[in-house]
């Protein structure tokens, strides 16, 4: 219902309001009324988002300072608080596949493979002998495929 459909890439967010106070307000639960947790969510932070009611956010902080979960508003009196981004930040760890050794290949359209990985038509990067093909996403230990 409110989470991401499942085989979907999941959204994502960057944390653009609060830069005057430290950040954002985050609290353990929906409502606005549930308590505040102790840190804030620092400006300029990433964050995976679990569910989205409203204008509020279930997310999962991916970089930047804070809380590791929790409920944020992304807009208030007008004011944006969260963006949604198009694609998360190559610094995101389960969206960056890391080499552990080997050789690289890159596929057609940029994609990258390592350890004895194929990449080809567009494929998501992919690592440890996983293989994609023909725009298929395939990622082994980068969890990308969640």
């Amino acid at each position: 219902l409110a989470h991401s459909a499942a085989g979907q890439m999941p959204n994502y967010w960057k944390i653009v309001g609060g830069a005057g106070n430290g950040g954002i307000i985050v609290r353990e639960g929906q409502a606005l009324a549930s308590p505040q947790c102790m840190e804030r969510l620092s400006t300029g932070a990433e964050v995976e988002e679990l569910a989205l009611i409203g204008d509020r956010l279930h997310f999962r902080r991916r970089s930047g300072s804070g809380p590791d979960e929790g409920w944020i508003s992304t807009r208030v009196t007008g004011k944006v608080l969260a963006e949604p981004l198009a694609q998360p930040s190559a610094r995101m760890p389960h969206q960056t596949a890391k080499a552990a050794g080997g050789d690289a290949a890159a596929g057609p359209s940029g994609a990258s493979a390592t350890n004895g990985a194929v990449a080809t038509n567009g494929a998501a990067a992919a690592t440890n002998g996983a293989a994609a093909a023909d725009g298929a996403a395939a990622a082994a230990d980068v969890g990308a495929a969640e």
